[in-house]
């Protein structure tokens, strides 16, 4: 119960921000902790849950646990990161929910691996951390290559979608890496390093 109390108040903190309708307001900035101290597997033996792995390359998968609504099963997303933007020109909309920032974009496809849909906000399980180790808040307005992937996706068994999820870095801000959990708290998130690929 105290567990829960605690989660709920930081949430409460997120949503007062302002921004709600142009600035993704759950869960993101909870990405960076990791696994759940409470949450334990259910083979039992004392164990913990594994730990998290290392940031991984571009064009790199990483096959994770997902989930939808409450009471419907769980599935497999496969998620590969292929690449990124920085320094994105905004589009007519998105000019004033960036204020002085830019915007970087990060390309994204998923695949269904399991036997159950998936419903997502790919836009709620994701977070940049940029190089000053803060995290970038997520931009859903319509504009560039964002469109209505970045706040749901319906996968059904063997399918796949991709797009993209775009964030807004504060000026001198780079971005350094990206993380992704879809099933937050009791998975914990894979990363992808963000570097530039030699041209």
């Amino acid at each position: 119960m105290l567990a829960l109390s605690i989660a709920a108040c930081g949430g409460g903190g997120k949503k007062d921000s302002g921004a709600s309708s142009t600035v993704a307001s759950n869960a993101p900035g909870t990405l960076t902790t990791g696994a759940s101290p409470q949450a334990t597997p259910s083979g039992g033996g004392g164990s913990s849950l594994p730990p998290v792995k290392p940031a991984q390359a571009l064009r790199t998968s990483a096959t994770l646990t997902a989930a939808s609504a409450p009471g419907r099963p769980l599935t497999k997303i496969k998620v590969t990161v292929t690449g990124y933007k920085d320094n994105v020109a905004p589009g007519f909309l998105q000019k004033g929910a960036i204020g002085r920032g830019h915007i970087t974009t990060v390309a994204i496809t998923f695949k269904n691996m399991g036997f159950a849909t998936w419903s997502g906000n790919p836009s709620g399980d994701a977070a940049l951390i940029t190089s000053r180790d803060t995290q970038a808040g997520g931009l859903t307005v319509g504009g560039g290559c964002v469109n209505g992937f970045a706040r749901r996706v319906e996968l059904l068994p063997g399918e796949a979608q991709r797009g993209c999820l775009a964030f807004v870095l504060n000026r001198g801000a780079k971005p350094k890496s990206f993380q992704f959990s879809p099933n937050f708290p009791a998975t914990p998130p894979a990363e992808w390093r963000l570097r530039k690929s030699a041209t």
